[in-house]
């Protein structure tokens, strides 16, 4: 079966607003109805498991097909990317009596960043900023009436039963170290030595470093943490605000001293924002003896995504690329040739069917970038100038 992903098996997702997918790539969440979607708040983990929407994706999966709602891998995987299902496929599953064994959590969108690739969906922060700004946003978007805490009660018992046969707990944000909910939930698993079992892996925007943290960490099977760096210096400054370098690079400090059974990886997102500088960006990366997992290639939002540049810009990039060694930098071990897989992926078709020149396509990402920088006193053309420098240039 070439097509087969273990996710439905062996895997759920909860996402800030309480509703439940497979994982963080699926285009679909789980529903009851075709227009009732499961969600913690009000169902228990054991019903949405054994939902029949869930069944009939694990069909299909048995049936070897390409659900059109896992697009996102499908498209990966032709570029030659390591996509979510090839990294997850040697996993433990069982086609007869599928349990939850691997758990991602995003269980509210608490952080205390904006970063520029982020949405009200994941960051209280930018839903501030939409607020303020008076901005329309979609449905999926509005998180006016959140709750903060998902599981409570019934439904919190129902994620301390689901718990018992977890071997990997993924952790992410908002910021899920400022999560008093995520916390509360490690605490359980280290009280009922259930930790000891488990893989953690939590995604960590790098402003936050406790030593009592650290010694929670300390009794998990294995943690992999993952520090969403994107850049350095200014550069960094732009795309992770309102974070300051100084205060990221004392905390970098710290966890590249952390060992034993905690693995921290730089986990950069890729974008047209980081794109024009990549090279002095991984170069200073690997200077701090910390591996760079390169895994991640933004897709949404769809205007900042590499793979939506005007064909002009697309070629300078290329050949930009083409002339860096990434021979030379501190990877992990992930895409067997990085470079192809970023050019790969910056060749497939343009998203957008607008009709737009090149003029207008590069007005749209500078207008798209405006409207924050007239919040936040931060101007594209001082922190990143070699993406401005390309962009004014056309």
């Amino acid at each position: 079966m070439n097509n087969f992903c273990t996710m439905p098996f062996n895997s759920l997702e909860v996402s800030p607003d309480g509703t439940v997918k497979v994982c963080c790539k699926i285009d679909k969440d789980l529903e009851k109805t075709s227009k009732i979607k499961f969600n913690v708040l009000n169902d228990k983990i054991e019903e949405i498991w054994n939902s029949d929407d869930l069944n009939n994706l694990r069909q299909q999966f048995i049936n070897n097909e390409k659900p059109i709602d896992c697009n996102k891998c499908w498209i990966e995987e032709s570029s030659g990317l390591k996509s979510l299902r090839l990294q997850t496929i040697n996993q433990v599953y069982d086609l007869r009596k599928p349990k939850i064994s691997y758990l991602s959590l995003k269980l509210s969108n608490k952080c205390n960043l904006a970063c520029r690739i982020c949405n009200p969906t994941l960051s209280s922060v930018w839903q501030n900023h939409f607020d303020k700004l008076n901005l329309e946003l979609t449905p999926e978007h509005t998180f006016k009436t959140i709750k903060l805490e998902k599981f409570s009660g019934d439904n919190l018992q129902s994620l301390h039963e689901a718990s018992s046969n977890l071997q990997h707990l993924l952790l992410y944000g908002g910021e899920p170290l400022i999560n008093e909910e995520v916390l509360n939930y490690l605490t359980y698993l280290v009280d009922n030595k259930i930790s000891s079992q488990i893989i953690l892996t939590l995604n960590t925007n790098g402003t936050v470093y406790s030593d009592e943290l650290i010694d929670q960490f300390k009794k998990f099977k294995r943690v992999n943490l993952f520090l969403s760096i994107d850049d350095v210096d200014k550069r960094f400054e732009y795309q992770r605000w309102p974070a300051k370098w100084s205060k990221i690079e004392s905390n970098l400090k710290k966890y590249s001293a952390l060992n034993d059974n905690i693995h921290v990886k730089f986990y950069p997102s890729i974008s047209i924002l980081n794109i024009t500088d990549l090279g002095e960006t991984l170069d200073k990366l690997s200077s701090y003896g910390i591996p760079i997992t390169f895994n991640n290639i933004i897709h949404e939002p769809k205007i900042l995504s590499i793979r939506n540049l005007p064909i002009k810009l697309k070629i300078k990039i290329i050949s930009y690329l083409e002339s860096l060694n990434f021979d030379s930098f501190l990877l992990d071990k992930g895409y067997e040739n990085p470079k192809e897989a970023l050019i790969n992926f910056i060749n497939l078709d343009n998203e957008f069917e607008l009709d737009l020149s090149e003029e207008n396509y590069l007005n749209k990402i500078v207008n798209y970038l405006d409207i924050h920088d007239n919040f936040r006193g931060t101007k594209l053309s001082e922190y990143i100038p070699n993406l401005w420098n390309n962009i004014n240039e056309k």
